[in-house]
């Protein structure tokens, strides 16, 4: 199991409905076997890809 925490910086823009900034990091989350570098990377790239002018903070933590 997987518990990713985020400030909300990284799913609210102005330019989108909320729910599609919910839908990137579920999506992240249903990888079979991902990496949980890799999911904070992926998040994290998906977030600086257009202007943002909010901070974005993640925690994750991974329970084998």
């Amino acid at each position: 199991s997987t518990l990713l925490l985020y400030t909300d910086g990284l799913i609210e823009r102005r330019d989108r409905a909320i729910d599609v900034g919910l839908e990137a990091p579920q999506t992240l989350m249903h990888q079979p076997g991902a990496l949980i570098d890799d999911l904070c990377d992926q998040a994290l790239e998906a977030a600086v890809d257009q202007p943002n002018q909010d901070d974005i903070c993640i925690l994750a933590v991974h329970f084998p």
